[in-house]
């Protein structure tokens, strides 16, 4: 999905033919993707030329922040944004740089006011419940019931023909310590929709909305977090995505279910570690980032692809992905960006394989609930004391805002935890099955249900020959098996950046200041 656009909100265009504005145009787009150290430094190089060469041109200080901002240095970015926001005023992207720069320098009371500030400023489709079809298929709790539990682990998801990839993935989060899943089927014909129903710990809803104006069903997620999510955990992932956390606290292993892929039963020894805790590695890990005052986990797309296509033909309902699909490219490059969780993450095999860069930052914890109140909210009368209560809402009352997701991606404002999760993607082997006729699936719809980005995406999957029984997809030398937390922790993948690591970031950070 493509990066939010960068726009001059009430500020006059240059002509497309202004050369200002044609290297404006070039460096914003070098900007959204960047994918290694070369094009940072690169990134840099160009910026402070286009401000030497047009010193009178306000766009080449942005730029010159944006640079600061992809390499992580909040000293750079507050000097550049000084000047820029005493010519721009309240832009819309001065409050974006504004934001990131509070967050990096942990004025969270700081970074909520803005994020509120920009909130009001800007439509975001993806906070916009009106006119959604949300039908449950079981019971549904009461939302107003719902309000007297406080820190349970949520999980939200959206699922269509997800009856193979399904009892996997509710077996894998129950393990991991997900209390309760909130889960919408977008008329699935293969059975997922009574599946996700007979489920004790499953409310499940259904919609017949399309997908792409559902904003890839992130205003169906956020509404289910508005009436459910308040003081609670949310768990966002997609049904082939195997998140892991940046943290050794694992519980004991179990008996073996006999299910492929599963050594023990449970999360076996590739994925856990033993603390000694009785408490699932969800519960010690949110605990860890409460006590730490941290309400969303950083993480992204670590995507995997078979060994063996010809295995793919064998998996079955229950088998866990990483059986048959466990091979990782360890080449992804992180950089910051000025969008909550504030972190950017490009490479990894589909890039190499289908030469689209793709956006691979996610936020899959979240502490829903209010944003703090602003001691001095503009244009807000304090609230009656003797008013009566409103009821269950989908909107907060004026002058309040929810902690929620802007897209798939992005958030409006969280606090994030310094450490980086990954969730194992298993969208290759899922895209394999598909084709091979394996799971159900119209074709149609993986393109004609989506935005255009993710449309050109699954046209070059099924177009590719990757995919195919007979296939093997390309290896490099970056192309590992993957096997435990500790491994992509080793690899830079995972846990809090160290510059004793000498991180792809910190090398890059480094560079800009020579």
């Amino acid at each position: 999905m493509p990066e939010p656009p960068i726009e001059a909100h009430g500020l006059p265009s240059l002509p497309a033919s202004n050369a200002a504005a044609r290297h404006s145009q070039s460096l914003r787009a070098l900007v959204m993707d960047l994918s290694s150290a070369k094009e940072l430094r690169e990134l840099q190089k160009r910026t402070l030329a286009f401000q030497k060469r047009f010193p009178n041109d306000w766009r080449a200080q942005e730029l010159r922040a944006y640079a600061a901002v992809a390499a992580q240095d909040p000293d750079a970015a507050a000097a550049l944004l000084q000047p820029l926001a005493a010519r721009l005023g309240e832009h819309i992207e001065v409050d974006r740089l504004q934001l990131w720069l509070a967050a990096m320098q942990g004025d969270h009371a700081a970074a909520y006011r803005i994020a509120a500030r920009l909130g009001r400023k800007r439509y975001i489709l993806g906070e916009d419940a009106r006119g959604l079809d949300l039908r449950p298929l079981n019971r549904a709790p009461k939302p107003a019931e719902w309000r007297q539990r406080h820190d349970r682990i949520l999980l939200f998801a959206n699922f269509r023909n997800e009856r193979l990839f399904a009892p996997w993935f509710l077996d894998y989060y129950r393990q991991l310590g997900v209390e309760r899943f909130f889960i919408v089927d977008n008329l699935s014909d293969d059975g997922t929709a009574d599946y996700l129903a007979a489920q004790k710990d499953v409310t499940a809803f259904s919609s017949r909305d399309h997908y792409g104006r559902a904003q890839s069903g992130i205003r169906w997620t956020n509404e289910l977090i508005r009436r459910y999510g308040d003081d609670n955990w949310c768990v966002l992932v997609d049904a082939d995505e195997e998140l892991i956390l940046p943290a050794p606290s694992f519980p004991r292993k179990r008996e073996s279910s006999g299910k492929r892929g599963s050594v023990d039963g449970s999360l076996d020894s590739r994925l856990r570690g033993n603390n000694g805790s009785s408490a699932s590695p969800l519960r010690n890990f949110v605990d860890g980032m409460a006590a730490r005052g941290e309400e969303t986990l950083p993480a992204y797309m670590l995507d995997t692809f078979p060994a063996d296509m010809a295995a793919v033909k064998d998996f079955q309902p229950g088998d866990a992905p990483l059986a048959v699909s466990n091979l990782i490219d360890a080449d992804y490059f992180f950089s910051g960006t000025r969008f909550c969780p504030f972190l950017r993450v490009r490479g990894g095999a589909r890039q190499r394989l289908f030469g689209i860069r793709e956006r691979l930052e996610k936020a899959p914890i979240l502490r829903g609930g209010i944003f703090p109140p602003d001691p001095t909210p503009p244009d807000s009368a304090p609230p009656d004391p003797g008013a009566p209560d409103p009821g269950p809402q989908s909107t907060p009352p004026p002058g309040e805002t929810r902690r929620l997701y802007a897209d798939i991606h992005t958030l409006n404002y969280a606090r994030p935890s310094p450490r980086i999760g990954a969730l194992l993607h298993h969208k290759l082997l899922r895209e394999a099955l598909s084709m091979q006729g394996a799971m159900r699936q119209n074709p149609a719809h993986r393109t004609d249900t989506r935005i255009p980005a993710c449309q050109q995406r699954h046209a070059a999957y099924r177009t590719s020959g990757y995919l195919s029984p007979t296939a093997e997809i390309p290896r490099t030398p970056a192309t590992v098996p993957y096997k435990t937390p500790a491994q992509l922790h080793h690899l830079g993948l995972l846990g809090e950046p160290n510059p004793a690591d000498a991180s792809r970031t910190i090398i890059a950070s480094r560079a800009l200041r020579e």
